[in-house]
């Protein structure tokens, strides 16, 4: 795609502004990707060529060098469209010291410090699930042959199977909605006249966050169902995970309202 070809979709009326700056980046899932500037402009997977996991890795790293040539194009075409030589400007590297202090900050923040909890506790909870999933596997497969009536195999499974994709697509996603939502704060603290208070960029962020986290702690719920032999490990990650939603919620009380356009609509 060239600068062009990227410039002329956008123009297209159907789409909504910044629509994707708010989502769980859950495409397969979505509703809304028909009105999405980044779903649109994106390859698809079923777009990779066939053949081997190194091959299709190799065509991914392309692809995303692809995407950074044409933000890099696009930059130097709107450059000169206004007149701008990028050559001249002088490197101020301040505004990139204090970005990167205010990362370290944040870093070290409780919020930032929970959610990494819950990752490293969700991703070693996932890595030792083989057994378990095993096991239930089999119980579902002896549960079908015997025909229980008060039992439905594979709606189990498909619950089971979703609940694993739940928790497997949101639980980096925590901490990358949270860390941007801090993030959001500082800069908005610099620049208070902007924006009204609810529909700051911060309260979006956070949002998403509290609504992944929602959608996590149902799937966990689910799994307190299916594995009763992983309860303490369960619950665990459900006291962090709850924890985590009402902290996000005493530091940004009004994400909630915040609108999602597009989303929020319906």
């Amino acid at each position: 795609m060239t600068p062009d070809e990227l410039l002329s979709l956008a123009d297209n009326p159907n789409l909504i502004a910044g629509i994707y700056n708010y989502c769980d980046r859950w495409c397969e899932r979505c509703r809304m990707t028909h009105r999405c500037l980044l779903y649109a402009s994106t390859p698809r997977e079923e777009d990779l060529p066939s053949g081997s996991v190194e091959e299709k890795q190799h065509a991914v790293v392309r692809q995303i060098e692809a995407s950074f040539q044409l933000t890099i194009d696009l930059l130097n075409k709107l450059a000169q469209e206004k007149g701008i030589d990028l050559n001249e400007i002088a490197e101020d590297e301040n505004p990139v010291l204090e970005r990167k202090r205010d990362r370290k900050t944040i870093e070290k923040s409780p919020l930032t410090r929970l959610a990494k909890e819950y990752l490293d506790q969700t991703q070693r909870w996932m890595d030792n699930l083989d057994i378990a999933a095993n096991a239930k596997d089999k119980e579902l497969q002896q549960a079908h042959l015997m025909q229980f009536p008060d039992r439905d195999p594979e709606r189990e499974l498909a619950e089971l199977k979703n609940s694993i994709d739940v928790v497997h697509w949101y639980y980096f996603q925590i901490n990358v909605k949270l860390t941007l939502a801090q993030m959001s704060r500082q800069s908005e603290a610099d620049h208070p006249e902007d924006e009204d208070q609810i529909s700051k960029d911060s309260n979006g962020s956070a949002k998403v966050a509290l609504i992944v986290m929602e959608n996590s702690i149902g799937a966990w719920g689910l799994f307190l169902q299916h594995f009763p032999e992983l309860e303490e490990s369960i619950l665990n990650i459900l006291s962090i995970l709850s924890r985590l939603r009402r902290m996000t919620e005493a530091e940004f009380p009004d994400a909630h309202r915040f609108h999602r356009v597009g989303f929020d609509d319906e």
